[in-house]
């Protein structure tokens, strides 16, 4: 096991099973791919908020059967994703009993630097693809403003790399690497973090459960409500031995899915936005892939194949957004307009599926030709 994160290679050690190792292990990339689903998500309320903001949208003639197919996936089944990201990373790191200088030294090389770099490189690819076209059209130097970068002061600098400032605090050039800011302040906070839980134990629960029910979140969690909450449940499973694959195995699979369509319902047609039938739901759809899990790790074939592909978990989850996610997008609209309900359904599948093949097949090739570049740009990982 590698930097403690649940992005990283998880082997059985002295303090954690092989059983939970591999039920880990089994859902890392699966969940990465979830997280291309959330992003790459077409509907009328997102497209009614980008022209809101002046931008230019595609053709979209979506069913109501459309609808709830990318509701019950995208926001449904994706909803679990980045807070199981929390719980097991934070289970891994407390399980482990690290110190706090080995704590450090080992976000640094699988979390800060990758984080880091990858804004960086988007940064640079965003300011180059500008001057690009500016040179073909020498009138757009003329206002600085179509290339930001050239103007930025050292607090801008600071707002692109901490995200904190712009829209809800997401980075404004890598969006999905919010998740790494959130989860690199609860290690750094770990300490306290651990005082609090071992003196107030209920309490701390009861008050992270609030945070989680009424969306009233800490501004550096703005982004995901559910952060605070996983990071402490990872904690109890470390520290209490409570085990969420055995909580989720004791439902029966009709339970998980009749609880979790309930709370879809409830979230997208009954109550549509009510906070406790979002929080009900990302909790049903943590249980189900927690209870997949099991599945997975007791068939070797599909287990040796998760196992394979669970290094490229990260470098997928990094390089998918957002030169990747928008180049398939403008292309395959540029052929395949979404102007009717088949054709938004084909460019949800088949705009996601060509996305996760391309990142991780990028991973595989960067890892073939250039080891160095991708054990940076991975977190060491793989």
């Amino acid at each position: 096991m590698t930097n403690g994160t649940v992005f990283s290679e998880t082997k059985p050690s002295a303090l954690i099973d092989g059983e939970t190792s591999g039920r880990i292990t089994s859902l890392r990339y699966i969940l990465s791919v979830l997280v291309v689903f959330i992003h790459n998500n077409f509907t009328a309320e997102k497209l009614a908020d980008s022209l809101a903001e002046g931008n230019r949208i595609p053709v979209f003639v979506q069913s109501a059967a459309g609808e709830w197919i990318q509701f019950v996936i995208s926001s449904g089944f994706g909803s679990c994703a980045v807070p199981l990201f929390f719980m097991f990373s934070a289970y891994l790191f407390f399980k482990k009993n690290m110190s706090y200088k080995v704590m450090l030294k080992k976000k640094a090389k699988g979390l800060l630097l990758p984080y880091f770099v990858w804004i960086a490189l988007n940064i640079a690819l965003v300011t180059f693809g500008k001057l690009f076209a500016a040179r073909l059209n020498l009138s757009l130097l003329g206002n600085p403003e179509k290339i930001p970068v050239l103007t930025w002061g050292v607090l801008d600098w600071l707002k692109a790399f901490s995200g904190f400032g712009f829209d809800k605090y997401n980075h404004p050039y890598v969006g999905q690497f919010w998740f790494v800011r959130d989860l690199l302040i609860l290690f750094l906070i770990s300490p306290v973090l651990r005082i609090v839980y071992r003196r107030f134990p209920k309490t701390s629960l009861i008050f992270c459960v609030f945070v989680y029910i009424s969306g009233v979140t800490p501004q550096c969690f703005e982004s995901d409500r559910a952060a605070l909450l996983f990071f402490t449940l990872g904690y109890f499973w470390a520290e209490r031995d409570f085990s969420p694959f055995a909580f989720a195995d004791s439902f029966r699979w009709t339970e998980l899915l009749a609880m979790f369509a309930f709370s879809s319902l409830g979230c997208n047609l009954i109550f549509k936005g009510n906070s406790v039938c979002s929080a009900l739901m990302v909790l049903f759809s943590a249980l189900i892939f927690l209870k997949l899990s099991g599945l997975i790790s007791r068939n070797k074939k599909i287990f040796d194949f998760a196992e394979k592909i669970s290094p490229f978990s990260f470098f997928l989850f990094a390089v998918h957004m957002p030169f990747l996610l928008a180049c398939v997008q403008n292309l395959w609209l540029r052929f395949l307009p979404m102007k009717n309900p088949a054709f938004c359904q084909l460019e949800y599948f088949g705009a996601n599926i060509v996305i996760v093949a391309l990142g991780t097949f990028a991973g595989f090739i960067l890892r073939k030709i250039c080891p160095p570049l991708f054990s940076i740009l991975n977190g060491g990982r793989g």
